[in-house]
């Protein structure tokens, strides 16, 4: 329901004001942060220790303790 010029409810308007429309954001990709991941790891020497899926799963982890303070 919208309010016309004369201060009543006309029902049969419609909306006027227009929402944005929703879109993914391009960056960064699912392959950019494969290779940030991938890049942290190497800088470190943590390949000797853990694979790609154990720090994945890490990673996992600490995001769920950050979602639990927000």
């Amino acid at each position: 329901m919208a309010e016309n010029t004369e201060g009543s409810v006309d029902s049969n308007s419609s909306k006027t004001d227009k929402t944005p429309e929703f879109r993914f954001s391009r960056a960064p990709s699912l392959e950019d942060i494969r290779v940030m991941q991938s890049r942290f790891a190497a800088e470190r020497d943590w390949e000797q220790f853990h694979t790609p899926r154990n720090l994945l799963l890490a990673l996992v982890g600490e995001v769920g303790e950050l979602s639990e303070i927000l």
